[in-house]
């Protein structure tokens, strides 16, 4: 049975990835960095063929960041927790295995208890992030400045303001599949199938901190045949892409059983970086998470509490600059999640968790309001490395349909406004 599970999970990631390799030649992630050049660089190049005038020193205000943000987030992803459901333990009385408690279990938690030695448990899930916000920034109403490169001319001081409207979504159909080897030890993998959609409108506006003597032509334009009021410019893209995300493989071993009300675990997540950074399917960086599970339950009412750290490998979506493949650590975290699941009846379950992640040395944005040699004020993202908490709640429901068939409802909403968030999952 454990080679028929095997080969079923191969037989899933072989299937879909035929079926969903797609997009290839259009990366996602490289979107914003040459949203405003045709050539593929960074920045603007203006069309003035009397000197180079080329504006880039905002591009780690604008790309980096949110690549970074969408790598960690995506190392983050929450997932429906592959061992729940129908749990059992063994009972001497009886002399067979009997379901240790009417509740169905957490949703995006895990609690100690395994499935049962050869027992098998299959899930589908399906997940919609639509996100709004990087920490409390509207990415409806991204500013970001872009500074001339060095010069000692005086035109040098004239800047490109840029207000970006970005949208993403990201679809996230997900297999699972736990295998019990033993009354104490569980096997799992979850193989997540991605479709991540990426648009952005970003309104550019030269302004102008130099006045040329009379006679002489303005050296900032969009338009060379109207050098003198060609000083806006709207710039766009939209794209998707679908395919194989990050497969997690995880095992979990009950270490202690509390007799028949609860036990502790130890488990592990192994993340492969399978899914195409580039295309934002995938953090691009190997992740591994050693866990505790530590849980308890009466008859209906089941605490339980999960502690871990999550150790990430480098990607390019982490690095200074994904044009020039550069590389960069994604944040290693400190993850923690409490709940309890109520078994309002044996065929219903509620669920509710806060989930919590430290994260360590991450990239944070905020808006700030500036002000050029003229006086004139402007508005623009200040990029800095900080350590910082993401907090979130959920409450879900699950229906036991019939015999051992379960249909999950669950809503992930933001406690505080830190990192990349979605209101609601």
């Amino acid at each position: 049975m454990l080679k028929r599970f095997f080969e079923t999970a191969g037989a899933v990631v072989l299937c879909a990835s035929a079926l969903l390799a797609q997009n290839q030649d259009k990366k996602l992630a490289l979107m914003l960095p040459s949203l405003y050049s045709a050539n593929g660089e960074a920045g603007f190049t203006l069309p003035n063929e009397t000197h180079h005038a080329h504006f880039s020193e905002s591009f780690a205000s604008t790309a980096y960041p949110l690549d970074s943000s969408i790598a960690r987030q995506i190392s983050l992803l929450p997932i429906a927790s592959p061992a729940s459901g129908f749990q059992y333990i063994f009972d001497p009385g009886l002399g067979a295995p009997t379901r240790s408690a009417e509740s169905l279990g957490p949703i995006l938690t895990e609690r100690a208890e395994t499935i049962g030695r050869r027992r098998f448990y299959f899930a589908l899930t399906y997940q919609y992030f639509s996100f709004d916000r990087m920490d409390g920034v509207d990415l409806k109403t991204m500013p970001s400045v872009f500074r001339h490169e060095p010069t000692t001319s005086p035109f040098g001081n004239d800047y490109i303001s840029t207000s970006t409207s970005i949208n993403l979504k990201v679809n996230q159909f997900t297999a699972f599949g736990t295998f019990g080897l033993t009354d104490r030890l569980d096997v799992s993998v979850a193989i997540p199938l991605m479709n991540v959609h990426l648009a952005a409108v970003s309104d550019a506006k030269i302004v102008r901190v130099y006045t040329p003597p009379a006679g002489t032509p303005q050296p900032h334009y969009f338009d060379p045949s109207n050098p003198g009021g060609s000083t806006t410019s709207l710039y766009a893209a939209n794209n998707t892409a679908s395919g194989i995300g990050d497969l997690t493989f995880r095992t979990k071993w009950t270490v202690k059983r509390f007799e028949e009300h609860g036990g502790l675990a130890l488990a592990a997540d192994i993340r492969t970086p399978t899914g195409d950074a580039y295309n934002l399917l995938g953090s691009g960086a190997l992740g591994i998470r050693p866990f505790a599970a530590l849980s308890f339950y009466t008859r209906k009412i089941a605490p339980h509490f999960n502690v871990g750290y999550q150790w990430n490998g480098s990607s390019v979506l982490a690095g200074r600059n994904i044009l020039n493949g550069d590389r960069g650590h994604v944040p290693n975290s400190l993850t923690s999640a409490a709940g309890v699941d109520i078994g309002a009846t044996r065929r219903v379950t509620f669920a509710f968790d806060v989930l919590a992640d430290r994260i360590f040395k991450g990239t944070r944005v905020s808006r700030i309001t500036a002000s050029d040699a003229l006086g004139q004020t402007y508005q623009d993202i200040q990029v800095r490395r900080t350590s910082f908490n993401m907090t979130n709640g959920a409450v879900g429901v699950k229906i036991n349909l019939g015999r051992t068939l379960l249909l999950t409802g669950n809503a992930i909403f933001r406690l505080n406004d830190a990192g990349l968030r979605a209101r609601v999952i």
